[in-house]
């Protein structure tokens, strides 16, 4: 089951995506399995370059994918920054909260 928390305007393609954990863990009571940044670049009607950043989550309890920024973006350094951050700064740890609480609400 993947849950998208996309309003369906634009045509998403995948044009990047990243890594950010493969190895099992627990956390508030799941099992994670995988977690991937991606990068959609949204089909837009006047050919501008427009991103939406979301976060997957692979768990026991299902796939997610919810956005990242809450906001598209034209700046294609966006997707590295968040990567950097995701990695480097303990944020996927408030990220993955954030999941797992909306997982909990499409489940309840």
């Amino acid at each position: 089951m993947l849950i998208q928390k996309v309003k369906v305007e634009h045509i998403l393609i995948l044009t990047r995506k990243k890594t950010i954990s493969e190895n099992n863990f627990q956390i508030e009571g799941k099992i994670i399995y995988k977690i991937e940044l991606r990068e959609y670049k949204l089909n837009s009607h006047n050919n501008e370059e427009i991103y939406s950043i979301m976060l997957y989550v692979n768990t026991d309890n299902g796939e997610i994918e919810v956005d990242y920024l809450g906001k598209s973006t034209k700046d294609k350094q966006t997707f590295d920054e968040s990567c950097n951050f995701l990695c480097n700064y303990n944020g996927i740890l408030s990220t993955l909260n954030r999941i797992i609480i909306e997982m909990r609400k499409n489940t309840i």
